[in-house]
């Protein structure tokens, strides 16, 4: 009787180890959770931004259109935009400029903002300013600097400068802000890596490098001022945001 007993309870285990072996292997075959969460706050909207008091120069930004301003605002509702600035707030850093650029808005009587920098949005101590430097492009001083958030990134051209007539540096400069949403959904990619900025990135939905010279990892080209062309395996250039002038030199760069 022992012996049957003991059998039978061996049996019942064996079928409850197989009920689980079975039940294993179907959770298996579900989708597997998002590595990391996509920001929840829209962009402008989150706390851990700007503070709307900087040392940098801030000027009017003239936006190509309220879809564009949406569309850079990660495709937010943009109502009634007004006093839409642009800032800048950069220092020497290595061999390059870093810092930071914002861009706000009111609407509604709320005020919309975006800061995007040279530090890496989620990773403390990494940054690079490497690519952000003033330099000749057809016999004219042009400035070309890259700066992300966790959304996308920016370049910033300047290439409008007012002539002061004596060799020195123009005190008010003007130029273009590009911008580039990163093609990120939360079930498809994780959260940018730790060890490099976009434009450091060289494939993925990061990857926001612009003007590459046909294979070679670099940001820079001969004819590369304005980034209106993609990396070879990224398929959405740079847009248009807007332009603006007659921002005090002295107090955007230091």
């Amino acid at each position: 009787m022992k012996r049957v007993l003991m059998l039978l309870l061996a049996a019942a285990s064996f079928g409850v180890n197989l009920g689980c072996a079975k039940e294993k292997n179907g959770s298996a075959q579900s989708p597997a959770p998002p590595a990391a969460p996509f920001p929840a706050a829209p962009r402008g909207t989150d706390p851990g931004g700007g503070n709307g008091s900087y040392s940098g120069s801030e000027v009017p930004l003239m936006v190509e259109s309220r879809a564009r301003l949406a569309e850079f605002f990660f495709q937010e509702p943009v109502n009634s935009p007004q006093n839409i600035r642009v800032g800048m707030d950069v220092a020497v850093e290595g061999n390059g400029y870093g810092g930071e650029i914002w861009i706000k808005f009111e609407d509604n009587g709320a005020v919309r903002e975006a800061v995007l920098g040279t530090y890496h949005p989620w990773y403390s101590g990494v940054s690079d300013a490497g690519q952000n430097q003033w330099f000749q492009h057809n016999s004219q001083t042009v400035f070309k600097g890259y700066f992300q958030d966790e959304y996308g990134a920016v370049i910033v051209v300047i290439d409008n400068t007012l002539n002061q007539g004596d060799g020195a540096p123009s005190e008010f400069i003007g130029g273009t802000v590009y911008f580039q949403n990163f093609q990120k959904t939360v079930w498809q990619n994780p959260l940018q890596g730790p060890a490099r900025m976009c434009w450091q990135i060289e494939r993925g939905p990061y990857d926001c490098r612009a003007n590459l010279v046909a294979g070679a990892p670099s940001q820079w080209s001969p004819s590369g001022l304005y980034p209106v062309e993609a990396s070879p395996d990224w398929d959405t250039p740079y847009k248009r945001l807007g332009s603006f002038y007659n921002m005090l030199r002295s107090g955007s760069f230091h």
